[in-house]
């Protein structure tokens, strides 16, 4: 396929040069009708791309078939069967695929490490769920992704379930063997769900942890805001084999999804897979080679310690046999301060605040005007493609401060 093409993209590119104008939603007409102070802080470009995707930037039928041949190049880029594309986030992905694989057929496995869009799911749903504990680990007091043995204990414990749902990586940065799960799971003819949100760039960088698909999964959703370059919300679902209808998958998605979903998000999406295609590999090599030096400069802090992947290997974490090619490294290494910990991703460096008002996440936040993420008490910030190493360095440098 050639993936230099862009549909949504080009599509909006062609609205904007025919000079098209809608007699539809949204009502402030490409930006005419906003107060100016609106416009003064958000500028206009954003509400002249906020179009119809249907009756708009295509038209009532969707013959065009942009979103469609967005999500079939999608697909084909990252190897898997079929895509489909969320503007309301991975929550509502990994509903989709609860509902589609569980809905109405009993009880689902899942890590208790699962996001809150999970036990939404299991309401919406109605699924029973059936835990399976994370690996916790007492040194560095955090959770890792279940084993591949304790799946096939609850797969024994409960042989009736639909499926199973594993979270990989975790918020954490660590990897489950998803080889070994999927294997587990398809012994017994039962399909695999991965959230694997923190995983959209994985397909693209060999020296990354090996991602859903290549390991065997049959569902895989992934956030492409989070680590790509897409805007808030935008999600894509992967799928393939027989385990998983993709017509109920679809239909329950499209029960899920906002009947009027945004194109600036779509777009981005479709620009971002192209993006990663032809340049994916040197950006994401730059931004490990980034990450590195980030890491070893936050290692020269006084009290701070830096992990890396293999001394998570030594701690027992599994390294993911690929089915695609070579074994890829495994984990992302952690960070912490004694007493307040920090994670940090190999790939992409991770400090954030935690909910304490004097923990070093808030003062990063107060005295350095840095934002970032927490987990618990663990503080946490992502070095993605695009970051800079004069930016990425002031936060080794806020920390240390």
């Amino acid at each position: 396929m050639d993936h230099s093409e862009t549909p949504l993209l080009d599509a909006l590119a062609d609205y904007h040069s025919l000079g098209r104008y809608g007699f539809t939603p949204p009502a402030h007409r490409q930006g005419r009708g906003v107060d100016k102070r609106v416009i003064d802080v958000l500028g206009r470009e954003p509400f002249r791309d906020d179009v119809l995707a249907s009756n708009g930037l295509d038209d009532r039928r969707s013959s065009g078939r942009f979103l469609a041949r967005a999500e079939e190049l999608m697909a084909d880029a990252v190897g898997a069967s079929d895509a489909f594309f969320s503007t309301c986030g991975s929550s509502l992905s990994v509903k989709a695929a609860m509902l589609a694989v569980a809905g109405g057929r009993g009880d689902l496995l899942l890590g208790r490490d699962s996001h809150k869009s999970v036990v939404a799911g299991l309401v919406f749903a109605g699924v029973q769920p059936r835990w399976i504990s994370p690996q916790w680990d007492e040194e560095r007091h955090l959770s890792h992704p279940p084993s591949p043995e304790q799946v096939a204990a609850a797969w024994r414990d409960y042989p009736d379930a639909a499926g199973a749902l594993i979270v990989s990586p975790s918020p954490y940065g660590t990897c489950a063997d998803l080889t070994g799960i999927a294997e587990v799971c398809h012994e017994r003819g039962k399909p695999l769900i991965v959230d694997e949100a923190w995983g959209a760039h994985l397909p693209f960088h060999d020296q990354l942890p090996t991602w859903a698909m290549d390991a065997g999964a049959d569902v895989c959703v992934v956030s492409v805001h989070k680590m790509g370059a897409g805007f808030e919300q935008g999600s894509v679902f992967h799928v393939q084999g027989d385990l998983v209808d993709r017509q109920r998958l679809s239909k329950c998605a499209d029960l899920l999804m906002t009947t009027s979903p945004n194109v600036l998000v779509y777009a981005a999406m479709d620009g971002w897979r192209r993006q990663m295609v032809e340049f994916g590999n040197g950006l994401l090599g730059a931004a490990l080679d980034l990450a590195a030096k980030t890491r070893e400069a936050i290692d020269e802090i006084p009290d701070v310690e830096v992990l890396d992947a293999e001394l998570l290997r030594r701690a027992g974490i599994p390294r993911p046999r690929s089915t695609a090619g070579p074994d890829r490294r495994v984990g992302y290494g952690m960070l912490w301060l004694p007493g307040g910990r920090l994670a940090a991703r190999t790939h992409a460096t991770r400090l954030g605040p935690v909910r304490s008002p004097s923990s070093p996440g808030d003062l990063v936040h107060r005295r350095r005007r840095r934002e970032c993420r927490a987990f618990g008490r663990r503080v946490v910030a992502l070095a993605r493609v695009g970051r800079r190493t004069r930016a990425t360095t002031g936060h080794s440098s806020a920390v240390a401060k």
